[in-house]
């Protein structure tokens, strides 16, 4: 995947959405970083740029940047603006593993206090996993694509996480 510059970076923020929208804009950058879609050194866009393509106030999107500095992932740069940092990718695969695992258990708790037994719940994440790695839920026995997903990886339990630092995620 091509590294994003600051112009391509496309938000999606849900106004609607119980996540507050700095939050949204904090967790979007993280994963972008994550991904690898921007790298260290590339330059965000300016705050009055970022709230006029997303169309919040630029007060918010000035949050989003205060907890990403505090959480080292940029670094203001005098007269240029804010820049991913040498250590981001490491700081925001971290976080993004834990943002995801935190949802997924959101959903697992909730699908077990609907009265879903662990079956339905597995079949449930299967076939999700499947839409979500581009293949139909059923019938499609080719083996993951790359970057795909799997269920091993999605409910990797935190130890064995401690036991694979060095993975590149």
């Amino acid at each position: 995947m091509a590294p994003t510059t600051a112009s391509d970076l496309l938000l999606h923020i849900q106004p609607d959405s119980p996540v507050p929208i700095y939050e949204q804009i904090v967790t979007q950058i993280t994963f972008a970083i994550a991904s690898g879609a921007l790298e260290p050194g590339a330059m965000i866009p300016s705050v009055r740029d970022l709230a006029n393509r997303v169309l919040v106030h630029p007060n918010t999107v000035a949050r989003a940047f205060q907890e990403l500095e505090r959480r080292g992932v940029v670094a203001a740069k005098r007269g240029r603006g804010m820049e991913v940092t040498a250590g981001a990718p490491l700081a925001c695969s971290s976080q993004r593993r834990e943002i995801v695992r935190s949802r997924i258990r959101e959903a697992l708790r909730e699908a077990a206090s609907s009265a879903l037994t662990p079956e339905e719940i597995r079949q449930l994440v299967d076939e999700e996993l499947a839409r979500a790695n581009g293949k139909s839920s059923r019938g499609d026995k080719a083996g993951p694509k790359k970057g795909s997903l799997s269920l091993a990886a999605a409910l990797e339990s935190p130890a064995s996480e401690k036991r694979s630092h060095g993975s590149s995620d």
